[in-house]
């Protein structure tokens, strides 16, 4: 009977075993399919008020203030108030309950300049149109692989090729027209993809004009973050005039820039005379009275202090000048007795009116041998050259702030999402000071997060901190983005990476009768 009773509770185990992996196994599948399903109403909440704002002509700045009703976010209950009053609304009541507990923290002002407007990345080059009818339209232009596109109106056809078209704004350039999103044959030529924005990573200026020395409007910070209006486009490639010389003070040889890219001109010739034959300095106009100072060395710059005067008795033409090398003053005999001439005015020795850096290369910015300070004279052993350097790529913009719009200068920023993946594993705070905050929860690696705000700068840390909702459990917290090499959360940059793909609800119920 014992051995009996043991084999029995042998089997029942086992049996448990099975029924317990089986129950982890269905918990885990309707997590999943509770998942997916609150991923399909949070899509369906922002395409209802994505179609509510155009359809009442609301910007995105103007649906969040009428949302929001002055506080940082939109609260649930003014969601559920504002769907519950639109008349074609396709929510029902549980994808309403399930979307509203996505955004149980508010909906952000972020997540607003999302839904409120809807791009797509060509990727593939297809023709930007006149018309909605392709037989009727003229091509505006080519659009290129990689473009973003501001979708202005989608769901039309054309008729007569049964093409589904859509009418953009093309970012780069504001060209509007339409575009075929899929080819007969099923070839994409569009994919959707995120608003695109800019994250400052270092000290920056937004300014009036396209042009990089415009008006300056504003300084930027490192985390400012500014949505993309138009661009990015090149500047016409500047200009740079360099000149290789020898400096008259210390002989020191290397490049000077001659001519800034602005037209600002760094040296100006200079009336001087140069030494030609050696010769000596004397301390008086009568060669037989003076004394000789010092020889004069073939190449040095002399300043024309007085003269040219002509001692008659000797057939001697002199002047009185100063030597730039050691700064020594007396005469000097410009033409001797037999037609010699041993000083000459100088075409090749400028005077520096802009203090420069002397370099050793060609190319600006190469190593710098010594700056060259204003009225230090220069000798050029080359005529100037023109040195043409690549074109800045320039965007204009509008901050997430206080929306103040300009041009900047894509070097000094990257490209930004709201959404972001969890690289090494760090600690969600409850608010954006380290040293004041405490801990929520540890970050996982992999989690996927949804930017709240924009990121801010910490001085007493140093550290870019950002204000995120975990989109496992909708935690909201501030988290550190990197540190010191260490990149702790990263923007999805990746359009595939968007959104997870949505199942569907029905494969997974199959799967769970099965």
């Amino acid at each position: 009977p014992l051995s009996e009773a043991r084999n029995s509770l042998v089997k029942l185990k086992v049996k448990v075993g099975a029924m317990e992996n089986r129950c982890k196994k269905l918990s885990q599948q309707l997590r999943s399919a509770r998942a997916d399903m609150s991923l399909q109403a949070e899509e369906a909440l922002l395409k209802t008020l994505r179609i509510f704002a155009r359809k009442e002509g609301l910007k995105a700045d103007e649906l969040f203030k009428k949302l929001s009703k002055g506080e940082s976010a939109i609260k649930p209950e003014h969601l559920r108030e504002l769907v519950e009053k639109i008349p074609d609304a396709q929510l029902k009541a549980p994808q309403l309950d399930l979307a509203l507990d996505r955004f149980s923290a508010g909906l952000s002002k972020l997540a607003v300049l999302e839904l409120a407007q809807e791009f797509q990345k060509c990727v593939k080059e297809v023709a930007l149109t006149t018309s909605l009818e392709v037989k009727d339209g003229k091509t505006v232009r080519k659009l290129l692989k990689g473009e973003v596109l501001e979708v202005l109106e989608v769901g039309r056809v054309d008729t007569a090729t049964g093409l589904s078209r859509l009418q953009c704004r093309a970012i780069i350039d504001q060209k509007e027209g339409w575009v075929t999103s899929q080819g007969n044959a099923g070839s994409s030529f569009l994919s959707n993809c995120r608003k695109p924005y800019f994250c400052f990573d270092e000290e920056s200026s937004l300014t009036a004009k396209f042009e990089s020395d415009s008006e300056k409007l504003k300084d930027l910070q490192p985390g400012n973050v500014l949505e993309l209006l138009e661009g990015p486009r090149k500047e016409e490639p500047p200009e740079v005039l360099r000149m290789r010389g020898k400096t008259s003070k210390d002989g020191k040889n290397g490049w000077v820039t001659f001519r800034e890219a602005s037209g600002q001109e760094c040296f100006k010739l200079a009336k001087l005379l140069v030494c030609k034959q050696s010769i000596a300095l004397t301390t008086s106009f009568d060669i037989t009275a003076g004394k000789a100072l010092r020889k004069l060395d073939v190449g040095e710059a002399l300043d024309l202090l007085e003269g040219p005067n002509e001692d008659s008795a000797r057939s001697l033409s002199r002047v009185k000048v100063l030597a730039k090398k050691d700064g020594k003053e007396g005469w000097v005999t410009v033409k001797g007795n037999q037609g010699t001439s041993y000083t000459e005015e100088s075409d090749k020795h400028y005077v520096c009116i802009r203090s420069v850096s002397l370099e050793s290369k060609f190319p600006s910015g190469s190593t710098e041998v010594r700056r060259i300070e204003e009225e230090e004279v220069f000798e050029a052993l080359e005529a100037p050259k023109a040195e043409k350097k690549e074109g800045i790529e320039r965007c204009r913009g509008r901050t997430l702030t206080d929306g103040t719009e300009g041009w900047f200068t894509m070097s000094s920023c990257s490209p930004w999402t709201a959404a972001y993946k969890c690289l090494s594993s760090t600690v969600l705070n409850d608010g954006p000071e380290i040293s004041e905050a405490n801990t929520l929860r540890k970050l996982d690696v992999g989690e996927l997060l949804e930017a709240v705000d924009t990121p801010v700068f910490e001085k007493s840390a140093g550290l870019l901190r950002l204000q995120l909702r975990a989109q496992k459990d909708n935690l909201v917290g501030f988290a550190t983005l990197r540190n010191e090499g260490t990149v702790f959360l990263q923007p999805l940059l990746d359009d595939i990476e968007k959104k997870p793909p949505a199942k569907s609800v029905a494969k997974m119920t199959e799967k769970k009768v099965a």
